[in-house]
């Protein structure tokens, strides 16, 4: 009789406990959708609400991904190097991981948001820094604003090119020469600025990674995509012509929106830079100096799985929010919907308890719909 009064006093204290958790986290949500910060985080000010307005009239063939620049010459082999780098700012200390974010100019919103979220750390010891890569563009004003905003913030990097979808690999480049000149990482991260990073977890999967393979085991890990063939069509916005890549078939490589590379790599991928040619596609290319320098691929289903199919969608149950304890980076994801995933992250992490008691998914066919990955 005893044990039966205990394990009730225990299943009512679970149930007050689990109610209070997510009255909780519902509350603070709430908070957050009312509070200066949260709006804020979206309409960071006058400054850059400037930025927004210069960007909506802003000439369109400026992002035009249809826009071919030639990665090639008829003459030479390989593409004549130039470097495409204007920025001189440096990190002030050694990192453990450094985050490489590309960013259209106008996605000013989406910066802010990265700022707020998973770019800083907040801890004492800083261990990873986030910078954005961006290029130029044919607006003088939101030119301006942008050098502003570097002022402001101190985390862009401006490359000498027009910022185009057909410059991805432009900016790629941009990264690692900034990277490997200025700025010492033992990991670095390439993301696209509508890319969520579980900094935390990609951390200590990293540091997991040294205890296993050693510090001076070189790394390159992503999505792994084999034997992917080149597009070439030329209304294909991955439109690779077989002039600037002749070959059938891609060497393996991974996706864009995350993938990682140890930093002591960066010196021998600015001089691969010099001699490999390059060509219109960024994580393919990527992958083409990864197999110049001999540093195989590591694939790791953690990463973007939702956009690569490691994670299923089952349209009765949608995804389960505690898919969300598990990637290191999660694509499609911007704006609000950066600051939700965020949070749902931390409570996972910390209240991991939680998944005991979810039956059913979130979401529904669409699962980029903006109002998901939250507690209703």
């Amino acid at each position: 009789m005893l044990s039966r009064v205990v394990h009730v006093r225990k299943s009512r204290l679970f149930v007050a406990l689990l109610i209070f958790v997510v009255f909780t986290v519902s509350a603070i949500i709430s908070f957050l959708q009312k509070s200066d910060l949260y709006h804020r985080t979206i309409s960071p000010g006058p400054q850059q609400d400037a930025v927004q307005k210069s960007a909506l009239a802003i000439n369109k063939e400026s992002f035009d991904p249809a826009t071919k620049l030639s990665f090639s010459t008829a003459d030479e082999d390989t593409l004549p190097h130039r470097t495409y780098l204007i920025s001189r700012a440096r990190c002030t200390q050694k990192l453990f991981l450094l985050i490489l974010v590309a960013t259209a100019p106008d996605h000013v919103d989406r910066r802010c948001v990265i700022r707020k979220t998973w770019a800083s750390d907040p801890s004492m010891k800083t261990r990873w820094k986030t910078v954005f890569l961006v290029g130029k563009t044919r607006n003088p004003t939101l030119d301006d604003l942008l050098r502003q905003e570097a002022v402001n913030y101190e985390d862009i990097v401006f490359g000498d090119f027009i910022d185009s979808y057909r410059n991805l690999t432009r900016k790629m480049v941009l990264g690692v020469e900034w990277a490997a000149a200025h700025c010492q990482a033992q990991y670095v991260l390439k993301a696209d600025d509508d890319s969520y990073v579980a900094v935390l977890e990609l951390t200590q999967w990293l540091e997991e990674y040294q205890r296993t393979k050693g510090h001076d085991k070189e790394l390159y890990m992503g999505a792994a995509l084999i034997n992917k063939e080149p597009f070439r069509e030329e209304d294909n916005k991955f439109y690779v012509s077989e002039k600037e890549y002749p070959a059938k078939t891609f060497p393996p490589y991974a996706a864009g929106p995350g993938y990682v590379f140890s930093g002591n790599l960066l010196v021998k991928l600015s001089n691969a830079i010099k001699v490999v040619r390059l060509f219109a596609n960024e994580d393919a290319c990527f992958g083409a100096l990864m197999q110049h320098i001999k540093v195989d691929l590591l694939n790791n289903d953690r990463i973007v799985p939702f956009s690569t199919g490691k994670v299923y969608y089952t349209e009765g149950e949608g995804y389960s929010l505690c898919k969300f304890n598990g990637p290191l980076v999660i694509h499609r994801i911007s704006g609000k919907l950066q600051i939700r995933t965020h949070f749902n992250v931390l409570i996972l992490k910390h209240v991991s308890t939680l998944c005991k008691h979810i039956k059913h998914g979130i979401g529904i066919t669409d699962y980029l719909v903006d109002n998901l990955w939250s507690f209703q």
